[in-house]
């Protein structure tokens, strides 16, 4: 009885103290994250863990998981879903993860959002990636959002080469017009 009484009176003893704001233990403002400063050019394109130690990575110690890489897939900055698809490559690697590394890469270097000096370097870094596919994971396959439908990504790869490489052509995944 006398413990009971003890345990209840520290338990409200406690309670009454001024409650200090939640804050996130990892907080990281991914905002503010929108441009890619490559630190090796072999981040992003397996088997490299090169990305994990690139000091603007913020997944470099926490890792996407299968739910909220797609949530990082739907981000507004192509830096942020790069750092997601490439980190989750190191620690699971598959040609889905690798593709979406890539087309982040592809998308960085078409959008111009890196330094200027680093064009030419991410555009060879998201044909390395493409390569990858083709040479790592040639049988992959992604899903559409119904978790159903497959479809294969070497196609995917080949035709993202053939326009980083000097042809020009509507990108599959995205609907847009790419130079």
């Amino acid at each position: 009885m006398i413990v009971l009484s003890l345990l209840l009176l520290m338990f409200v003893g406690t309670g009454c103290g001024e409650v200090e704001p939640a804050t996130y233990f990892y907080g990281y403002d991914l905002n503010e994250l929108k441009t890619y400063s490559p630190q090796d050019d072999t981040e992003g394109v397996y088997p490299s863990s090169a990305v994990l130690n690139n000091p603007q990575n913020p997944f470099s110690q926490i890792q996407p998981n299968a739910t909220t890489k797609w949530d990082l897939e739907s981000s507004s900055s192509l830096t942020v879903a790069f750092y997601g698809w490439s980190s989750i490559l190191v620690y699971e690697p598959t040609g889905e993860h690798q593709y979406y590394a890539a087309n982040k890469l592809k998308g960085i270097y078409q959008k111009e959002e890196c330094a200027p000096e680093d064009l030419e370097t991410v555009r060879e870094m998201a044909i390395k990636a493409y390569e990858s596919v083709l040479t790592n994971f040639p049988t992959s396959i992604s899903y559409l959002a119904d978790g159903e439908t497959s479809f294969p990504l070497a196609p995917l790869a080949e035709q993202a080469l053939n326009e980083l490489e000097g042809g020009s052509s509507t990108d599959p995944l995205s609907g847009g017009e790419t130079p």
